[in-house]
């Protein structure tokens, strides 16, 4: 078996949003369409962001934002993570480790959004053992600190 490259394990379409929705408009298409992640294009179509779930929970409700009058650009995530359609799933895990993400944008040709690649995407394609590691690497405390030593848990 070839190597498996990221465009034939990717989710497509990529659901995107204009960074001047509001977040009530974010939240209702994440809930018709089941899903926790959107890309948000700028006034041109680029890729300026993702909103997550969790960007609305800790952004906009821990904080009281009015979900009708509060803008999907003043809440998303602008480090956005991504990979070409045609690099190996291998240096879509290596980024996803790196930079402790869940999912990372696919771009196609001319870096346009062409899907979503995720944890549970690669675990359908990749071994249980190798997908078990990455998640470890995603999730640890060893890489979110950098090297340094995490904050002591309190008693």
């Amino acid at each position: 078996m070839g190597v498996m490259d990221c465009g034939s394990v990717m989710n497509h379409p990529l659901v995107t949003l204009a960074e001047t929705e509001t977040v009530e408009a974010a939240a209702q298409v994440m809930a018709e369409g089941k899903f926790g992640f959107i890309a948000v294009q700028g006034p041109a179509g680029e890729l300026v962001g993702v909103l997550t779930d969790r960007d609305l929970a800790v952004r906009v409700c821990a904080q009281n934002l009015p979900a009708d009058a509060t803008r999907v650009g003043s809440v998303m995530t602008t480090e956005v993570i991504s990979c070409h359609r045609d690099d190996s799933v291998e240096v879509a895990e290596a980024l996803m480790a790196q930079h402790q993400k869940q999912r990372i944008v696919v771009l196609g040709d001319g870096g346009v959004p062409a899907g979503v690649l995720s944890l549970s995407d690669l675990a359908q394609c990749e071994q249980p053992l190798k997908v078990a590691t990455l998640l470890r690497q995603v999730k640890s405390r060893e890489f979110r600190y950098k090297g340094s030593q995490p904050p002591e848990r309190m008693p």
